[in-house]
């Protein structure tokens, strides 16, 4: 018998609440009709009641749902439930009002708690379907299932029974740590009456053995089955000294044996994950790491440290403490003051050399806290790396009069050191990193992702671009999603912090957390600076003086000049006056960005001269697989949304141009369309075309880019310069492109692609045809594309452009006054636009003169 069975069939199971909408306990006590009828077995339950009782309009849901104000609030939704259309009001506020944030009841305004913060982080969770759910489940009800988690004891426990269990199988078939090459890696590992907490240490090292490590033991006098480790291991190295030695010591007795460059040092029960030890090992082909850690996880799953912060009084704060891991504050490299536990990767010479600990260092966290000081003393510097992980079990705290004397003692051995870092109270964020590195924080819709192609693709290139710079990035996208590590993990270097679970709504909050943390803000895109413009000058005592940079490369407005252009409207004033619209909260801004020449002049008639013109990194040319091995045709940009630049082509294509094709096209010349769709088109209308191929769930570009003979891209109205078309011509692989997508890339028709025109079928059909049957023109296209690309690169000022942009933005390079003459003040009303069939034109607001 199912559940869905039981619910219908048993009156008691109705009688509990198993949805977010309807409430059974408040519906009978605001209801005595009901309890009657129940009574009577008219009805099974208060939902068989709710859904099929003859006067729908009477009974309201639950609390937070009223008919009658519902009705009132809206007359369009009493006329279509009048005419039948709705059973009743509460029907279309589940259908539709949820989503158009109408109000069901008085009390209760879904627009307003959905601007609080935190509230879209909670609606992105999969257990809440939408905004009504969760303003229902913000008021108490229903009880949510608690989770009780284990105690540290209880782990540490488990731990240690987990230790217990491979002990058979160790004697059976030792571990193997018997190197067959020069070691990569020495590990130095004291120990002292920790049997369980050693071998699972040299478990989890086994598991990250490749055959070469240099594995050193020191014992210490233990006197439980440590001292006959031997039975266990094979292939280590013990050192048992015959006189009591402290961790100091044992560090020292073990770095005279130590034969790699790479010394790893940490404590029994200390157990790394898979690939940690590889991945501290490539941290160190940069000379100026002398040391590398990660984040050390507790035996309950939670941060126990991702790198300390030393303060001016020589005290430390383990960073990221408690957080779940890899949280995006902690899940980023940086440069950090140092370790107090976990896994400490060091440069053998430079530990001989500087590593100064003296038996006045108490404790394994104040040594290796001493150890990291010393390096960094001497020049060195200390790298945090997320993907470094470890769990051990918390280290016991210290009395209180041993860590004020770990203190003195660190105060005077580091003191020319401590004197520069920030004092105890200080902004924690600011601290976390150790090097004064120029904070920027770039400001975007959503964390551009690969997969989303062409506009995102050029924020990426730009946060990319700062991070290899040296800046520390931090990425704050105003429509956050959920999580997704993989993801970010395959599009995103290490060194971008990344904010992707947050939102606008949280962006207030952020700004005042992070007050003095960043030297620049990069707002990306006209969209996203109309959205937190009031947001930073409500918040201005948390942004720097300077430094606000915005990019307003592809603006709305160009976009609907060319859509008036596909209709035989040309007005250059009518874009001007569309232009000032979207640009003006660029006043906030020190520096202003854009795409193209073009671009640059349109703003300069606006009166700006604080404008800087970045373009694409260099894409180095590939080797390309000949005009034979190559056969079909790819269209590659990405269709966000219906009735955008890319559709509008698409459309175009598909209906106007295809057909042409057929009598002089080969059948194996199919139309493969490969970009992000979003899952809100419905392109399924297009598959009714023969040459069409099915749609791709997940196309890797790079290969079709390595197999497709052409490339096309007929978007009219595209103002955006697409990287995916710059990526083919790198690959080799040809195009035929719209004139507006020539013109917008720089490239020659007839030398680096073909152009198809604007809004000319006939043209843009013959070309295709041309491209793809000739192999001549293909090879000459691709060779001339390639060469272009290859010139680009060697050429490029892509990233000094970048440093000119934070240049000006910080008021470093002056500016020239403006020369153009005022355009007259303009006065804005709403207006229907012009429109023509079959892409669609924005509103746009009317100009008057005043």
């Amino acid at each position: 018998m199912g559940d869905f069975f039981q619910f219908i069939r048993f009156s008691s199971a109705g009688r509990r609440r198993s949805s977010w909408y309807f409430d059974p306990k408040w519906y009978l006590d605001h209801y005595p009709d009901v309890v009657e009828d129940l009574k009577n077995n008219r009805y099974q339950s208060p939902l068989h009641h709710y859904l099929t009782n003859g006067n729908p309009t009477a009974y309201d849901p639950n609390p937070w749902f009223s008919e009658a104000f519902y009705a009132a609030q809206y007359p369009d939704v009493s006329a279509v439930v009048e005419q039948g259309r709705f059973r009743n009001s509460y029907e279309h506020f589940i259908r539709f009002g949820i989503s158009e944030k109408r109000q069901p009841q008085a009390d209760v305004d879904l627009a307003d708690f959905l601007r609080q913060s935190g509230m879209q982080r909670m609606l992105r969770q999969p257990n809440i379907p939408d905004t009504f759910a969760l303003w229902i489940q913000s008021q108490g009800s229903p009880v949510q299932d608690e989770t009780v988690e284990a105690s540290e004891e209880q782990c540490q426990l488990l731990d240690l029974q987990r230790a217990q269990t491979l002990i058979p199988s160790m004697v059976r078939a030792p571990l193997n740590f018997q190197p067959i090459t020069i070691p990569d890696i020495t590990v130095i590992l004291p120990v002292s009456n920790q049997f369980q907490e050693t071998l699972s240490t040299l478990a989890a090292l086994h598991a990250n053995n490749d055959r070469s490590l240099q594995v050193i033991l020191i014992d210490s006098g233990s006197t439980d089955e440590t001292s006959e480790i031997e039975r266990f291991v094979r292939g280590i190295h013990i050192i048992r000294p015959p006189y009591r030695t402290t961790h100091a010591e044992q560090l020292g007795l073990g770095l005279e044996l130590a034969r790699a460059e790479i010394v790893l040092l940490l404590s029994a029960g200390t157990q790394p994950f898979p690939g940690s030890l590889k991945i501290a090992l490539e941290a160190f082909t940069d000379p100026q790491v002398w040391a590398v850690g990660g984040q050390s996880l507790g035996l309950n799953g939670k941060v126990r440290e991702a790198g300390s912060i030393v303060w001016r009084n020589a005290s430390f704060t383990p960073f990221g403490s408690g957080m779940r891991a890899n949280e995006p504050e902690i899940a980023f490299r940086r440069w950090v003051d140092g370790f107090t536990g976990g896994l400490l990767f060091c440069r053998r010479s430079a530990l001989r050399e500087h590593n100064r600990l003296t038996l006045e260092c108490i404790g394994p966290e104040a040594e290796m806290l001493a150890i990291c000081l010393s390096l960094r003393q001497a020049g060195g510097k200390i790298l945090y790396d997320p993907d470094v992980i470890d769990r051990s079990a918390s280290e016991p705290a210290i009395a209180p009069d041993l860590r004020a004397r770990n203190e003195a003692w660190l105060k005077r051995r580091f003191a020319g050191l401590l004197s520069r870092q920030m004092l105890p109270g200080s902004s924690i964020m600011r601290a976390r990193s150790t090097v004064e590195t120029s904070g920027i924080l770039f400001l975007c819709q959503q964390l551009p992702h690969t997969i989303l192609g062409t506009t995102y693709l050029r924020h990426r290139d730009m946060m990319i671009g700062l991070s290899q710079l040296g800046y520390q990035v931090t990425v704050f996208p105003l429509d956050g999603t959920l999580h997704d590590c993989v993801a970010t993990a395959l599009d995103f270097p290490p060194d971008i912090e990344l904010m992707d679970d947050c939102d606008l709504s949280e962006l207030p909050g952020f700004l005042k957390d992070r007050a003095e943390c960043f030297d620049t803000v990069w707002v990306g895109g006209t969209q996203t600076l109309q959205q937190v413009a009031l947001i930073l000058q409500q918040h201005s005592r948390s942004l720097p003086k300077l430094g606000i940079v915005v990019d307003v490369h592809a603006s709305p407005a160009r976009e609907s000049h060319l859509r008036r252009r596909v209709g035989a409207v040309n007005n250059h004033e009518l874009f001007l006056d569309d232009l000032e619209l979207d640009t003006d909260q660029v006043w906030l801004a020190q520096a202003v960005v854009v795409g193209n020449e073009d671009e640059k002049t349109d703003l300069e008639a606006l009166g700006l001269t604080n404008i800087r013109v970045i373009g694409s990194p260099p894409i180095p040319p590939t080797l390309s697989p000949p005009f034979e091995e190559r056969s079909g045709i790819l269209l590659a940009l990405p269709v966000h949304a219906s009735g955008d630049s890319v559709h509008d082509g698409l459309h175009f294509f598909i209906h106007d141009v295809l057909s042409k094709l057929d009598r002089d096209l080969p059948p194996e010349a199919t139309v493969l369309l490969a970009g992000y769709r979003s899952d809100l088109i419905d392109l399924s209308a297009y598959t009714r075309y023969r040459r069409l191929e099915a749609f791709m769930e997940n196309s890797d570009l790079a290969t079709l880019y390595r197999s497709r003979r052409i490339l096309v891209e007929p978007a009219r109205v595209l103002t955006s310069a697409p990287r995916e078309i710059l990526d083919a011509a790198a690959a080799g692989l040809p195009a035929v492109l719209s004139e507006t997508v020539c013109h917008t890339l720089g490239l020659e028709d007839g030398k680096t692609c073909l152009s198809g025109g604007f809004c000319d079928p006939e043209r843009f059909a013959q070309a295709v045809i041309r491209l793809y049957t000739d192999r001549d023109l293909w090879n000459t296209i691709s060779r001339q594309a390639q060469a272009r690309m290859e010139e680009d690169a060697i050429h490029s000022t892509f990233y000094d452009d970048l440093k000119g942009i934070i240049s000006v933005a910080a008021g470093d390079t002056p500016l020239a006054a403006s020369t153009v003459p005022l355009r007259p003040h303009k006065n804005y009303e709403p207006q229907t636009a012009f429109a023509p069939a079959p892409i669609r034109l924005q509103p746009r607001r009317l100009t008057t003169t005043s």
